[in-house]
């Protein structure tokens, strides 16, 4: 379970996360992407330095305005069992275009950050790695720390994603030193 988190003030673009993912399609592994990032993640930047527009906010134009309501959460994080037998992974998870790389269905909800530190989230990570070669997460960006080291706990590896031609967050120096501290295994930096 590979984690990409932004450097910047957006999450990783979902044009890395694709070619990342076909690239080890090619080569026979089963992927599956797990988005948890999105694009009302994204963090204003300081006057003068607008958002890359890479990002592509997954789902339909009813998601911006499912955002207005009530938070809806993945059915694995509302409880029901899951990882014994009663609940059918499958289900939860569907094919894309690209031969080899799946995508949690859920990944077009929100996902609740009060979830992502919880015993369903490292179940869920656990079943995923028995069924899957990789798991690629577009995770939190170093705006959201708390997020992040909540994350690094669960993960095989960590990789910062620096946006061409813009600033870093000011505090991703910070961030990633503290996650070196914690002992989370950061893998290295795209930019």
């Amino acid at each position: 379970v590979i984690m990409f988190c932004g450097l910047g003030y957006a999450p990783t673009s979902e044009w890395l996360l694709w070619n990342v993912s076909r690239c080890f399609a090619q080569r026979g592994e089963r992927v599956l992407l797990l988005r948890l990032a999105s694009i009302h993640d994204v963090i204003d930047e300081p006057a003068g330095e607008p958002n890359s527009g890479e990002l592509v906010a997954s789902g339909t134009a009813a998601e911006g305005a499912h955002s207005q309501a009530a938070p809806r959460y993945p059915a694995v994080m509302r409880g029901q069992s899951f990882g014994d037998g009663r609940e059918n992974l499958s289900e939860l998870v569907r094919s894309t275009n690209v031969l080899g790389v799946d995508e949690l269905r859920s990944a077009d909800l929100p996902w609740p950050r009060e979830a992502w530190g919880t015993q369903r989230m490292t179940a869920l990570l656990d079943a995923l790695r028995e069924r899957y070669t990789l798991v690629l997460i577009s995770g939190p960006t170093v705006a959201q720390p708390v997020d992040l080291q909540m994350l690094a706990a669960r993960v095989d590896g960590i990789v910062f994603t620096a946006p061409r031609g813009k600033r870093l967050h000011p505090s991703a120096t910070a961030v990633a030193n503290d996650l070196l501290r914690l002992r989370a295994s950061v893998l290295g930096v795209i930019a």
